[in-house]
């Protein structure tokens, strides 16, 4: 039984570090509000997609890849800014109201992009499927290692 803990632990161990960090936009649904009062996100050339309402207010945005505001997004400026390498894309029906805020373009994710070596993100089903064969191989192996051994006494009988 104790050595099923450790398989387990081992596999979740493997399963975590086999997981890697998500990447993803930024995005505000459609009919939700998002006000940021200030704070600084770094959003690692990923992308603002804003189909509801995203007021930046004091915030500071750096390494934004593009802003795409969809039709009935709104995204509102402050006296905050926005670093950005790629566009701002505003679509039939969408609003983008500067009121204050800096944009500067910065080339820092374009660069990095074309140096980056793409992963394949893997689906939560995979990596639970993985996670579960790789506890099921650490099991077997310690199974393998642990057994208690048979041992002969001096009566010649086996244990």
């Amino acid at each position: 039984m104790r050595n099923r803990g450790r398989a387990w632990w081992l596999g979740a161990l493997i399963l975590l570090l086999a997981s890697g960090s998500a990447v993803a936009d930024q995005r505000v649904g459609a009919g939700s509000v998002s006000s940021i009062a200030n704070g600084r996100f770094d959003l690692a050339c990923t992308n603002i997609v804003v189909s509801g309402t995203l007021n930046v207010n004091q915030a500071t945005y750096v390494d934004v890849g593009d802003i795409h505001v969809l039709a009935g997004g709104v995204l509102n400026g402050g006296s905050g800014s926005i670093t950005l390498s790629g566009t701002i894309v505003v679509d039939a029906g969408g609003q983008f109201n500067r009121q204050g805020i800096t944009v500067q373009n910065d080339s820092t994710c374009a660069k990095s992009a074309q140096i980056a070596t793409p992963v394949p993100a893997l689906q939560d089903s995979q990596l639970i499927a993985l996670g579960v064969l790789l506890a099921g191989l650490a099991g077997l192996r310690l199974r393998g290692r642990y057994a208690p051994e048979s041992r002969t006494t001096n009566q010649g009988t086996r244990t």
